[in-house]
């Protein structure tokens, strides 16, 4: 298991709330061309969903999920079960990083490695075997970060964005937690 990172100095990690959606609405649109909806970011709000902060000011947040497999995959899981008379075990548990943004304001000082770091962290506490994630494939910067993490090019998905653009599927994975599922605490360093 990789060490929990300390907190950059200055910063705290904590959990978003809604009085944070419009600074975090503001650094949404500012990174990317095709901004999630202000009412999706809020859906999100909960568990996984994480702000850093510098004297009260949003300088990132990461969305952190469980991806929870579709009907139709269960459905076949559970079909083959039945055919083969013998239980199959669970399918295993896939992380999936939503979304990472650094204002640009405090960007070029390590803030979108800790996110990520923070993400691969939260994910093995909650026992995902892996962790996906979809980047544009134009965004080389992005790609570039999360292959020095690891991840590597699983498929194209066309047309993933609402202007037509492409993205990869990024996976890592993920070695087995070795305590109960739980998110990771981190040591607060604000100063």
């Amino acid at each position: 298991m990789s060490a929990v990172p300390l907190v950059p100095a200055g910063l705290q990690l904590r959990p978003a709330t809604r009085e944070d959606l419009a600074a975090i609405w503001e650094i949404e649109r500012a990174s990317f061309s095709t901004p999630w909806p202000k009412e999706y970011l809020e859906q999100q709000l909960g568990e996984g969903f994480v702000v850093l902060e510098r004297a009260g000011q949003i300088a990132g947040y990461a969305v952190i999920g469980i991806k929870i497999p579709s009907f139709f995959a269960r459905l076949e899981q559970r079909t083959r079960a039945l055919f083969s008379h013998t239980p199959l075990p669970e399918p295993p548990t896939v992380a999936h990083l939503l979304n990472i943004a650094v204002a640009p304001a405090f960007r070029r000082q390590g803030l979108g490695r800790f996110l990520l770091q923070y993400a691969l962290d939260y994910a093995h506490q909650l026992g995902a075997s892996r962790i996906e994630l979809e980047v544009r494939t134009d965004n080389s910067a992005a790609i570039a970060l999360y292959r020095k993490f690891g991840f590597h090019v699983q498929e194209i998905v066309p047309n993933y964005y609402s202007d037509g653009a492409d993205a990869y599927l990024m996976v890592k994975a993920l070695q087995p937690a070795e305590a109960p599922p739980h998110p990771p605490e981190y040591p607060d360093r604000t100063a």
